[in-house]
């Protein structure tokens, strides 16, 4: 079970992706936010209360694609800065086939992920 939720900050939001009991990792950037609000949105989503989480929370079912979604997230955290221009002409459908590219992708063309593209 993977848990989404928004974390809001002084002049902008972020969307964490939790695996309870487990690490987080947080989303910045509009542009990262809509591919992974995109990619969640191809497993199952229940909203859920969670005191832990100090209100309603996005519960993910990937079901064996829990652990290589996660870990695709993380990895499209840690890229530079997304314009859109590059995501609409390099993602297409963001399935999780097409994300894990899209990330290979942008850190060959990036060396390394951390310019800007």
């Amino acid at each position: 079970m993977l848990v989404a939720y928004t974390l809001d900050y002084k002049n902008h939001t972020s969307l964490t992706i939790s695996k309870p009991g487990h690490r987080s990792v947080e989303i910045h950037g509009p542009v990262k936010m809509e591919i992974v609000i995109g990619l969640l949105n191809n497993y199952r989503l229940r909203l859920k209360y969670m005191p832990m989480y100090s209100g309603p929370v996005i519960v993910v079912d990937a079901g064996e694609d829990e652990d290589e979604l996660f870990r695709t997230v993380e990895k499209l955290q840690e890229l530079g800065p997304i314009r859109r221009k590059v995501l609409d002409e390099m993602l297409g459908e963001p399935t999780l086939e097409n994300v894990k590219k899209f990330v290979a992708l942008k850190v060959l063309v990036d060396g390394g992920g951390s310019s800007e593209a």
